[in-house]
Parts: structure tokens; sequence; C-alpha cells
């Protein structure tokens, strides 16, 4: 569980307990009266499990294919070979004057290393 199903489980338990009513349960976690009913309710039909975030563990809906992040890594690795590392994969002053062949953002391109690969 992370911190913030933490806090709504600790809640929860109060609400459940009849220390705390929903009304003061949902401007302890900042959320609408309709969200907190939603949560509290599925938190007691299926207890811990109701308040895990559905989607934990699922791939997004924006994600681009394995073979074109190979492709990617794998231009990075022919145009760049041989160069440092610096603080990103050039130096100041060295940056390509036209856009890359493979046509990626410069923001997705932010994490790789000077081998190609990412560390996160």
């Amino acid at each position: 569980m992370t911190d913030k199903e933490r806090r709504r489980k600790s809640v929860s338990d109060r609400v459940l307990s009849h220390e705390v009513s929903l009304g003061a349960a949902l401007e302890q976690l900042g959320l609408s009266y309709r969200q907190t009913c939603r949560w509290y309710k599925r938190f007691v039909t299926e207890g811990d499990k109701g308040l895990v975030h559905r989607s934990r563990g699922r791939k997004g809906n924006r994600g681009k294919p394995a073979s074109f992040r190979r492709k990617v890594l794998r231009g990075y690795r022919e145009r760049y070979a041989g160069h440092r590392a610096h603080r990103g994969p050039f130096a100041p002053g060295q940056r390509p004057r036209r856009a890359q062949p493979w046509g990626v953002p410069g923001a997705t391109r932010q994490g790789a290393g000077p081998s190609g690969h990412y560390d996160r």
C-alpha cells in the first residue's frame, strides 16, 4: 500500500468504529463527499483490497511498443558511439541542429544514459 492508501485505511477504520464522521473524514483526506462515499463503500465490501488503486500494475494506454524503444536506443548507440558522458547525451554547445531521424521528443530521451539504456 502507498502512504495515501495507508492514510485512507486509518481514516476508514476510524469511520467504521464511529470515532469520526464521514464528513470529517472527507475534510481530512481532501476528497469530495461523493468520492469519500465511494471509497468507504468499497472498503466496507472488499476490505483493504478496496482501497488499493485499481490500475496498479497495468501498462499505460499511451505506451510505445518495445520494438520502437529498441529502435530508438539502437539509433542512439550508433549515432553517439564514442561520446563522453556529461550531464546528458551532449556536452553544452554540442546539441544537434536538426531533429533526430527517429522522431522522439527531447523530453522522452532525457532519462537515457550514455550507453543508451535507462536507469529507471
